[in-house]
């Protein structure tokens, strides 16, 4: 029996039981509510940002379950595996390390996964989000994707010199991880400039870096997903107080 200061200090009368869990026998936690298991998902991406080497940590809920948590590097969770079974209509939600946004290629991780939400939190636990406004995903999902990334790397390459646009947006398509998104004759031209034109390439990356470099970008993910969110049936939400 437990009494002084400890007893006192984990008073069970202090304890919110609406948001308490417990771990069923297939390793997912199961929560009293949907909101309990947002609020864990949450501090739990948290915990990963505000470390000495701050990492993503990604957590994939359904309703009110936890059903797992990945842990990545500082820029990214690659390979996860996840069954259509459980990823369809489900959360993602996972931290930013570097204070960005949700990224295109988490807007694509989404669309391929047919996640019903992507979220991804920074150290100060502010929020970005894109949440599909169907209730099911599309079964042309792939068609979305192509042309989500079609707008998005044409726009993008569009912050670059005139002169090379085009080939910036050729690259874009070759550089793309979720290639099922790619258009394939650009991802053939991207090739070209990476296999035989190497002194056109070096310009083309000195004006990648100047870009990046500069303010120029720090917007430009937030306006575009304002500007074309809903077209694509998603509706995107931010609260962050400095975009990256």
């Amino acid at each position: 029996m437990l009494n002084g200061p400890l007893c006192r200090r984990f008073n069970v009368k202090n304890i919110d039981k609406k948001m308490l869990g417990w771990v069923r026998a297939d390793n997912t936690i199961s929560f009293q509510s949907p909101k309990a298991a947002k609020t864990y998902a949450k501090n739990r991406v948290l915990q990963a940002l505000n470390v000495e080497n701050p990492f993503e940590r990604g957590i994939l809920l359904k309703k009110n379950i936890i059903y797992n948590e990945y842990n990545g590097g500082q820029n990214a969770i690659k390979n996860i595996p996840i069954s259509f079974a459980i990823s369809k209509n489900a959360t993602f939600v996972h931290g930013h390390p570097d204070n960005s946004s949700v990224s295109i290629y988490d807007f694509f991780s989404q669309i391929a996964a047919k996640f019903k939400e992507m979220t991804a939190y920074n150290l100060r636990g502010e929020y970005s989000s894109l949440k599909r406004i169907a209730r099911n995903p599309s079964d042309n999902d792939i068609n979305i994707g192509c042309v989500i990334a079609l707008d998005y790397f044409k726009e993008n390459a569009a912050l670059y010199p005139k002169e090379m646009q085009c080939l910036i947006e050729a690259l874009f398509h070759l550089g793309n991880p979720m290639k099922q998104f790619s258009n394939e004759s650009l991802v053939n031209a991207g090739m070209d400039i990476v296999s035989n034109q190497q002194e056109l390439l070096s310009k083309i990356w000195e004006e990648v870096v100047k870009l990046q470099n500069s303010n120029s970008l720090s917007n430009f993910l937030d306006i575009f997903y304002k500007n074309n969110a809903e077209k694509y049936g998603y509706k995107y939400s931010t609260n962050f107080s400095n975009l990256k």
